[in-house]
């Protein structure tokens, strides 16, 4: 009996490795080495969209940054959004390429809360191997409101599992 790979929810840290950790400072402290510089949750199945870290990680890992984006929000920074359509994917359906789902939310440090909006792009790729590792790639684009052209933007890959024809 075949399985399919249905995409429910997803979720993906980065943990920061000691000497990175030292190297980012926020305004008030070192990042905690034991915290996550990110952390990402997208619920799929319930249109629920949550990434917490720090700030300073998360705009400097865009190849466009601007240093007026730094000094916008302080420490760590949580975003909550919703994302239209919601619901189950299925990773399996050969009629699938992709699928684009704008969100809608709030970025939000200990001083400031701002809203935000973007996209989550789930798209498959073609590696031209008989068989891929990944075959899936999320990437999110956030932006908020209030600083312009300023973007979070990540590319994960989605690991699925191979199907075998074998009945249990």
């Amino acid at each position: 009996m075949e399985k399919n790979n249905l995409l429910q929810c997803f979720e993906y840290t980065i943990m920061p490795a000691a000497f990175y950790a030292s190297m980012i400072e926020t305004e008030h402290s070192l990042v905690a080495q034991h915290q996550p510089l990110m952390r990402v949750c997208i619920d799929f199945e319930k249109g629920k969209f949550f990434l917490e870290g720090a700030w300073q990680f998360l705009v400097a890992s865009n190849r466009h940054v601007s240093s007026s984006w730094f000094p916008h929000h302080t420490g760590r920074v949580a975003v909550e959004a919703d994302i239209y359509p919601s619901g189950v994917i299925d990773l399996d359906d050969y009629n699938n390429d992709g699928l684009v789902c704008p969100v809608e939310g709030i970025i939000n440090d200990r001083n400031n809360r701002s809203s935000c909006t973007g996209l989550i792009v789930l798209d498959k790729t073609w590696s031209g191997k008989t068989v891929p590792h990944h075959i899936w790639d999320i990437t999110f684009y956030l932006y908020d409101y209030q600083v312009d052209d300023c973007e979070i933007n990540y590319k994960l890959p989605v690991y699925k599992t191979i199907n075998n024809d074998d009945s249990n």
